[in-house]
């Protein structure tokens, strides 16, 4: 039997098991870490490129009656 070095990994092993790991992290896990990354990037000068294309609607008019 023969033990292998867990240092010693193909890139797809190491694909498979990043993909295994993340699959396996629980909602909460997953949506601190994309806060995370967006808060990195606006930390850096990020910015909306399209919010200049956005156009906001109004609000529908309430009808009373």
């Amino acid at each position: 039997m023969t033990t292998t070095d867990p240092l010693q990994c193909t890139f797809e092993d190491a694909r498979r098991i990043n993909l295994q790991q993340g699959i396996a992290l629980s909602t909460s896990a997953k949506i601190a870490f994309f806060e995370e990354k967006v808060s990195f990037a606006l930390k850096f000068g990020a910015t909306d490129r399209l919010a200049p294309c956005r156009i906001r609607v109004p609000d529908a008019p309430t009808s009373t009656g």
